[in-house]
């Protein structure tokens, strides 16, 4: 929470900043300067990584942005102790005309609507437009350019550069965006204990509010609160960024970005309210995104609340994942959608590094209340185990997907040859499947039966004519405990369905009829062991016994000995912070 930080104030190489000071000022407690950005470029030429140059920031706030300090550089901006520090991209409205019509229009400098296509706009068609009205601290809706806005609504005129409202000001702190981000930063600049809001996100590099690349490796954001972004909040570029204990709330598109990066962690985070602009769920809206992420760790995080996006999503070779003990609900705000996705591993594998072929790990999550609530596609190597799992959609729910949709992408790429785009090796272990109404708790197949398999075949994974098999893509399914499934695939739920693409699926609706050996879908008893199926919960030591023994590797993450019995998520929910 701000204002309860209190970090350590280094002796040396440190300014203070406040609202009272002045940019002419030396930077002392009792002389501070104005701007963080005047005592950033003060200190940067005598900041190392061993004594990072120091911004203390006195309570207030601050409308700074488009800071750029180079490469480079070592920095650390905190929060004085126990006080509240906002990085603010708005400023308020102070001249307004009554148009007679219940409406009043202000003079604002309407900014260009970035290029890009509609096929990325998805449910809001307004959600392109970059600009923020806030009312009173609620943020306005935004309708069409020239539209006479209602109650809670604005529009801006971009031929008259005007901005209206339906709601008198008078009164009232009527505040719009004008800075675009707060920093693009090619050093390491340290965000402790600080506020960020309002910034619009749109125009930029990948249009976020925080852009880390060049040298800022190891950057650490700790006790940082972010809300009402327009767009993107943070993007990560570098290896062993951290980002601890930091709110993420009211995002218009997705909180976190990364990208060609090693040993990213992110843990002990708040992520509410995600893709509130109803972007489509490609190319990215959701909580966090990671592309080309190398041993990254993903835990404890609480995340709830997205329009239909992807709350957890590695997308494109990443690998050696780490994916543990976070809290996933995907219903959105208003209970009308769901998110896609709780957890998908899409394009990505264990990695194949030095001779050794390493397993990523999904485990002891609870995720619920997702269109498709774990996915694994196109995808391997990867232990699915201990995880509460709930699926909810008003047509085909899918609690756990394992898909083969592709052997190269749509651009015509060619996966890397440790990191195959193929889906193999994946162990579905010791999950707590709750009851859905409809859809599959259990699903795996090759989507696209007409697209040639021939490493399927090479591999022994699949039938004469190249398709992928979907019993083949599992390495083991064993110890899971499903609540009954009744129905078919088009009227009610159904425990596990195992498809291959030229020759349709199987159903199962019992474990017995899971286990039961089908070569032509890859079930036999090397890969389907004893799973159960009951309405009660697993509550009692007798019914953890009926599970597979936890790995040594998924023990340490429960404290507990390897060799115990454990079905679904006996880690706590994180408390959000």
């Amino acid at each position: 929470m701000l204002g309860t930080v209190d970090y350590d104030i280094p002796t040396t190489n440190v300014l203070y900043v406040s609202t009272s000071g002045s940019d002419s000022n030396p930077g002392t407690v009792g002389s501070p300067k104005r701007t963080v950005a005047a005592a950033s470029e003060a200190l940067k030429g005598t900041s190392t990584s061993a004594n990072p140059g120091t911004v203390v920031i006195r309570g207030g706030t601050y409308h700074e942005g488009a800071y750029q300090p180079g490469n480079g550089y070592y920095l650390r901006w905190q929060a004085y102790p126990g006080e509240i520090v906002w990085f603010d991209g708005s400023t308020v409205a102070s001249s307004w005309t009554d148009n007679g019509n219940g409406t009043w229009t202000t003079a604002y400098t309407a900014p260009a609507i970035p290029g890009i296509g509609t096929d990325k706009i998805g449910d809001d068609p307004n959600a392109l437009l970059p600009d923020m009205c806030f009312y009173d601290g609620t943020e306005l809706y935004q309708v069409a350019d020239g539209a006479t806005p209602a109650a809670g609504q604005f529009s801006v005129n971009r031929g008259s550069n005007t901005l209206t409202i339906a709601t008198s000001p008078s009164g009232h702190e009527v505040r719009y965006s004008d800075l675009v981000y707060l920093l693009t930063s090619g050093s390491r600049i340290d965000l402790l204990g600080l506020g960020i809001r309002r910034y619009r996100c749109a125009g930029n590099t990948l249009h976020v509010g925080m852009y880390y690349g060049g040298t800022s490796a190891d950057t650490v954001i700790e006790n940082v609160h972010v809300t009402q972004m327009g767009r993107n909040a943070l993007y990560v570029g570098k290896d062993r960024t951290r980002i601890t204990a930091t709110t993420f709330y009211k995002i218009g598109q997705t909180a976190v970005l990364g990208g060609d990066l090693d040993d990213l962690v992110i843990e002990q985070c708040k992520i509410h309210q995600t893709d509130t602009g109803k972007w489509k769920t490609q190319p990215t809206s959701g909580a966090i995104k990671l592309t080309v992420a190398r041993r990254s760790t993903l835990r404890f995080n609480h995340m709830r609340y997205s329009h239909n996006g992807n709350m957890i999503w590695y997308d494109v070779s990443c690998s050696q994942v780490l994916c543990y003990g976070n809290d996933i609900d995907g219903t959105s705000l208003d209970g009308t959608t769901y998110a896609d996705s709780g957890i998908c591993y899409e394009e990505c594998d264990g990695g194949f590094w030095d001779g050794v072929q390493y397993q990523s790990l999904i485990a002891a999550n609870t995720v619920v209340n997702c269109h498709k609530s774990i996915v694994i596609c196109a995808s391997g190597n990867v232990d699915v185990a201990n995880n509460t799992i709930g699926a909810s959609w008003a047509g085909s729910a899918q609690a756990i997907l394992v898909l083969q949709d592709r052997d190269i992408n749509h651009g015509g790429q060619e996966p890397a040859i440790n990191v195959p785009w193929w889906c193999a090796g994946v162990a579905i272990l010791n999950n707590r499947v709750l009851a859905q109404s409809n859809g599959w708790q259990l699903l795996a197949y090759d989507s696209q039966g007409e697209v040639p398999r021939p490493r399927a075949v090479a591999a022994h994974l699949g039938s004469a004519s190249g398709q992928q098999i979907g019993g083949a893509m599992l390495s083991k399914v064993a110890g899971n405990w499903f609540a009954p499934a009744t129905g078919s695939s088009s009227s009610g739920s159904v425990m596990a369905t195992i498809g291959k693409a030229d020759g349709g699926r199987t159903n199962a609706n019992t474990p017995a009829a899971l286990a039961a050996p089908n070569a032509a879908y890859g079930l036999s008893s090397s890969n389907i062991g004893t799973n159960y199926q009951s309405a009660a919960e697993p509550t009692s030591a007798a019914d953890h016994a009926t599970s597979e023994p936890i790995t040594a590797r998924i023990a340490v993450l429960f404290d507990a000995a390897a060799g115990m019995h454990y079905v679904g998520n006996p880690l706590p929910a994180p408390v959000p912070v």
